[in-house]
């Protein structure tokens, strides 16, 4: 299964003030804010994070069905922050989720895997908000967007009926689909 998330950084400037009383508290663990104050970038680290924990919590909806988002119980390591690149791993519920990140001046886009397989997950960046209707118009022709009875995303093979795995993922000015292995 996959999960993906994006974070707009300007939106995520404008909206969020992570520096105010008790924020990181709430979302990250003592030794993610560690991490987060030894940087000489913490806004990039703050939404690094957040968008590992956010990618790694659409797969265990998928797997549970529960909409319960605790952050401070999902622990970020990472293991390679080089350049515009970032590996790490969430781990929560006693499974690990490896991640894989990318960012820019623009976004950070982080993408979650359990097991990490062998499949190369399918990724489409979108530089305009889209709705989840609007995600089919950059799918090949023949596969469509829809969602499951719990509202969780997959793609389907309209002329086979074979569906994969989907996230959707959108925040401010940017959206990203993330289409993985079969069902």
């Amino acid at each position: 299964m996959i999960g993906n998330d994006i974070v707009d950084l300007q939106t995520a400037l404008l909206e969020n003030n992570w520096r105010r009383k008790g924020y990181l508290q709430k979302i990250f663990t003592d030794e993610e804010q560690e991490y987060i104050f030894a940087s000489n970038k913490p806004d990039q680290i703050v939404w690094l994070l957040w968008s590992m924990k956010e990618a790694a919590y659409k797969i265990i909806n998928r797997a549970t069905h529960l909409r319960t988002y605790a952050p401070i119980k999902l622990a970020c390591s990472i293991s390679t922050l080089t350049g515009n690149n970032a590996t790490g791993q969430v781990y929560a519920y006693g499974s690990c989720y490896q991640t894989a990140s990318q960012m820019n001046h623009e976004i950070i886009h982080s993408l979650a895997q359990n097991p990490l397989s062998k499949i190369t997950p399918t990724v489409v960046l979108l530089s305009d908000t889209a709705k989840e209707q609007h995600y089919n118009k950059y799918l090949t022709q023949g596969y469509a967007v829809m969602k499951n009875k719990y509202g969780l995303p997959y793609v389907v093979d309209i002329n086979s009926g074979r569906y994969k795995y989907a996230s959707l993922s959108h925040h401010g000015s940017y959206a990203a689909l993330a289409v993985g292995s079969k069902m």
